[in-house]
């Protein structure tokens, strides 16, 4: 009897874990699909403004939308949830905190180039994100607003919906790595459009950069409690990518 009791209780708790996962990555999941509805709205309200858009400029646009759509998401998240917004880890930073925002951007740029190097090593490469083919042929101070964009705007909110919402709550029944990882798969999974650019492998070896990346921000937040640490790791970590983008593209333009 008692060992029927336990079976049962395992097979509950293995059944309670499994629709968590795959809520969270639901979650994530309608976190994307709500950042992209807001970021097309922005989009097409600046058209309306202003007339017209190139494609950089939208791609400056729903940058913002980012953000944007992440706040709505949360607000909707917790209007129909168990939590409310005290589940948010606002806690202003400190000086360990900067420490870590620190460590966290060297170990992730340094990280993608080591991954970088094994993929050329063993031939596959890693394919562009479809930002950086659109850039080639943009006005380079238009590239440079995703830089400040990045760090405002991309980085929270992304860090918003799958640290603070997907990964959080995923720890609420998961062991902390368990958390951290399967996070990072719905993370790695949504980025799939942005650079489907390549051939299949050149894919899979980017989303690999992408779930390894959000592996380290999942410890960062894990670690401090904070979500300012991985939104800001996040933010300059892809702003370092915008730049060194801008300066290519700005390079094109000058005599040689």
């Amino acid at each position: 009897m008692n060992s029927e009791v336990a079976t049962d209780r395992t097979g509950t708790a293995a059944d309670s874990r499994f629709r968590e996962a795959v809520l969270s990555f639901v979650l994530g999941a309608s976190g994307y699909v709500g950042i992209q509805l807001t970021a097309l709205v922005l989009v097409v309200g600046a058209i309306g403004f202003a007339g017209s858009l190139t494609d950089m400029e939208a791609n400056v646009v729903a940058a913002v939308g980012t953000g944007v759509g992440a706040v709505f998401f949360a607000l909707v998240y917790f209007e129909h949830s168990r939590h409310d917004a005290s589940f948010l880890d606002l806690d202003p930073p400190g000086l360990r905190d900067v420490g870590y925002v620190v460590l966290g951007v060297v170990v992730l740029v340094g990280a993608l180039f080591a991954i970088s190097i094994v993929a050329n090593a063993l031939g596959l490469g890693l394919s562009n994100h479809s930002l950086a083919d659109t850039a080639e042929s943009a006005d380079p101070l238009i590239v440079a607003l995703l830089i400040p964009a990045s760090i405002l705007f991309v980085g929270p909110g992304e860090e918003l919906v799958f640290r603070n919402v997907v990964q959080k709550r995923l720890g609420e029944s998961f062991s902390t790595w368990g958390a951290i990882g399967l996070a990072s798969v719905a993370f790695a999974a949504i980025h799939f459009p942005a650079y489907a650019t390549g051939s299949l492998s050149q894919i899979l070896a980017s989303l690999v950069v992408v779930f390894t990346l959000s592996i380290l921000l999942g410890w960062l937040y894990v670690r401090t409690e904070k979500l300012f640490v991985p939104a800001l790791t996040h933010g300059i970590y892809n702003a370092i990518q915008f730049t060194i983008l801008y300066v290519e593209v700005a390079s094109v333009g000058l005599p040689g």
